[in-house]
């Protein structure tokens, strides 16, 4: 199990996730009647990204497909993020988790501040011009859902799924996606894991392009009793996480409210010593 590295208030707390789940369509590209090339959605599948160094030195990523079914035990569905990448200006884009709706969200790129706001500002009549303006960029909300799930040798580890898009809305199917899962279903969690067995390929019309969408479920705990000490721990230690990044993105605020306003009265100081 992995633990909690707290450090302070200024360092950020590193995250007791062992993997982050990201989805991805599964293509295949076929000829149609007139000979022509065409990029056909075969399925979906969870992947996650690695990193490590080569004999140089040099860090080289790679992605690791996790093969269905998935099964895990809930912890946390309440957090969100926005995360995007605009391939004209190739720029991505990332902000800071938050769960709920007064937050600040602060969406960066590795220049500086994109934008911020309030989630409660993002879905109100007045954010119209702000959705626009991230969608512009292709920035998305992304649902962060952490649990705990059995690793390749049979141990628990903290888990956490990158939802974004159809994996946790579906246009086509209201009652799909996880949001829709996790209303019908919240009750029975106590009792339940979560798992994914299923692709489903589908298109919100005939003019829109196919894609593919996990289908969510319940199934029979991975953790009995005798891993429910384990289980509260692993609630426990991302707990204190989620206290320890809050206080490291508001303490990081706060020196960037600093540096602004000290930038702002050497300016003013500039601007009196002329000749």
């Amino acid at each position: 199990m992995r633990k909690l590295n707290v450090g302070n208030d200024s360092s950020k707390p590193e995250s007791p996730v062992s993997k982050y789940l990201l989805w991805a369509n599964l293509t295949k590209v076929v000829k149609d009647s007139d000979g022509d090339e065409e990029v056909k959605v075969i399925g979906g599948k969870f992947y996650y990204d690695t990193q490590e160094k080569d004999e140089n030195g040099d860090i080289v990523y790679s992605k690791t497909d996790v093969p269905l079914p998935i099964s895990f035990t809930l912890l946390d569905s309440k957090c969100f993020s926005f995360k995007g990448y605009h391939e004209p200006s190739k720029t991505g884009f990332y902000s800071n988790e938050v769960d709920d709706f007064d937050s600040i969200i602060s969406v960066k790129t590795k220049e500086g501040v994109f934008v911020e706001f309030t989630m409660r500002e993002y879905v109100s009549k007045e954010g119209a011009n702000l959705r626009e303006k991230l969608a512009g960029k292709s920035i998305k909300s992304v649902k962060s859902i952490y649990g705990v799930a059995k690793n390749e040798e049979g141990e628990l580890e903290m888990i956490n799924l990158q939802l974004k898009g159809t994996q946790d809305y579906v246009a086509a199917d209201k009652k799909a996606g996880f949001s829709a899962f996790l209303k019908t279903n919240s009750r029975f969690l106590d009792k339940y894991d979560i798992v994914v067995e299923n692709v489903v390929i589908t298109q919100k019309d005939k003019q829109s392009r196919k894609y593919a969408y996990p289908v969510w479920s319940l199934s029979k705990k991975l953790t009995d009793e005798t891993n429910e000490d384990a289980l509260n721990e692993f609630y426990d230690i991302l707990t204190a996480y989620h206290i320890k990044y809050k206080e490291y993105i508001n303490s990081a605020k706060k020196e960037n409210l600093k540096t602004k306003v000290s930038e702002e009265e050497d300016e003013d100081e500039d601007e009196l010593n002329y000749d």
